[in-house]
């Protein structure tokens, strides 16, 4: 579970501009270590320098030089005023008391566009984990520090931070505690046939299956504590945040009827409610499937309702929605490239913002694949050597060697695959070639 502020909402625009007001308060010197608490484990986050204390005249405020190049038309005139001919103009105008979090969230907006499109390296890079992120030996001035998903910069876990000794504590570190949570989601296949149960299944990310077959797939998704976020809104009873499970399925076919979502807090497990009628009943969800998507769409109020249970309080861990379903792995899964199989990828939607309840981001995916194979069958008259090809030959395949449990078969251009539901039985009969 991660906990974000999104990038650049105004109380993070505000701290920015009243940290600009006092020039003379960063000291060049590579002292300083930015520190975020309960990061994206597995992930990546990059450090981004763009202002640094100027060495001559002292006080005043530079671009560093990767950014040297960017460009902002930061009042309108941007031949005569760019960001990166003119630091100083700059730096006085967002010190400007008439400027608001629109200026400085534009401004920002701009950076990360220009960082995102992979122009401008990271200074410092660093993996997610348990105990947190750490950049350390870093110099003063203003830092952005940000999750990097396949390059590109996400603003929904983006920090701007003042690295001076006004703004760290005597362990020369700058805490980042992010003030909202993102969901995690995972996804797992079991292919178990016998007396089936969730509780005992086999989950793995990728399994092995015939045509026909169908498996049992479970998603796993985090609830986010959204007790910070509620303090941000000023109504959340019509606040429509967003809580939305994505599952994409690929040479699968989703059997009817049969997903079901249960929300475990480690506690107990109690299985949730569907709607159709875009929760005027008050139910947990809406299930919607078309073209091989699976839609989960949660109620905003019964999501906002879970962080207002008695005893929850920032700190809480909340539970996580069980989703699981039946899929059957389609015929289409013999001509996939590059090995024949089915897979599945689910997202989830979450909102990030309390001051825009549509702003939203999304979840790195979480896939599964199942495999299935070929094999040929020579038919020949004798044991000789010359093995000379049976054509015609009507035969069966069984899957016991008792011979009692013979495989049945439907017949497509040039092959044959398992039969799947009410598809008539074809009889295996050798091509010329045997």
């Amino acid at each position: 579970m991660r906990r974000l502020k999104r990038a650049f909402a105004f109380p993070l625009a505000l701290l920015f501009l009243l940290s600009l007001a006092p020039f003379t308060t960063l000291a060049a010197g590579e002292n300083y270590t930015i520190k975020v608490n309960k990061p994206a484990v597995g992930l990546t986050y990059g450090a981004w320098q763009i202002f640094e204390p100027s060495a001559s005249p002292p006080g005043q405020y530079v671009l560093t030089s990767n950014f040297a190049s960017f460009d902002y038309d930061h009042d309108g005139n941007i031949s005569t005023d760019p960001l990166g001919a003119a630091d100083d103009a700059l730096m006085l105008w967002l010190a400007d008391p008439a400027r608001t979090a629109d200026d400085v969230k534009a401004l920002m907006d701009a950076l990360i566009t220009a960082i995102g499109d992979g122009s401008i390296t990271a200074d410092e890079t660093e993996t997610g984990s348990a105990a947190g992120v750490e950049f350390t030996g870093l110099d003063a001035g203003y830092w952005l520090v940000a999750w990097v998903d396949s390059g590109v910069i996400q603003p929904a876990d983006s920090y701007l931070v003042t690295l001076s000794a006004q703004t760290v504590d005597g362990t020369d570190t700058l805490e980042i505690n992010p003030k909202f949570e993102v969901p995690e989601v995972s996804k797992e296949v079991s292919n178990d046939t016998d007396s089936w149960n969730a509780s005992t299944a086999a989950w793995e990310s990728e399994t092995d299956a015939s045509v026909g077959d169908t498996l049992h797939f479970r998603i796993t998704a985090t609830v986010p504590n959204l007790t910070n976020m509620l303090a941000a809104i000023d109504n959340p009873s019509t606040f429509g945040y967003k809580y939305v499970i994505t599952d994409t399925l690929t040479n699968l076919t989703y059997v009817d009827s049969s997903l079901a979502i249960t929300y475990d807090d480690g506690l107990s497990s109690v299985e949730i409610s569907e709607t159709a009628n875009d929760f005027a009943d008050d139910n947990e969800y809406k299930l919607e499937i078309s073209s091989g998507v699976i839609t989960v769409t949660f109620n905003p109020g019964y999501i906002l309702g879970l962080s207002q249970e008695g005893g929850v309080t920032a700190d809480t861990d909340l539970g996580e929605f069980i989703v699981i379903y039946e899929a059957t792995l389609a015929a289409a899964a013999i001509d996939a490239t590059p090995q024949m199989h089915g897979s599945n990828s689910a997202f989830i939607t979450f909102g990030n913002n309390p001051l825009d309840d549509g702003g939203t981001d999304d979840t790195p995916s979480a896939d599964t694949t199942i495999f299935t194979y070929g094999f040929d069958v020579f038919k020949y008259e004798s044991i000789t050597a010359s093995k000379t090809p049976l054509a015609g030959a009507v035969f069966s395949l069984y899957s016991d060697s008792s011979l009692t449990e013979p495989i049945e078969f439907y017949e497509e251009t040039g092959y044959y695959r398992p039969v799947i539901g009410t598809e008539a039985a074809a009889a295996l009969i050798s091509p010329a070639g045997g």
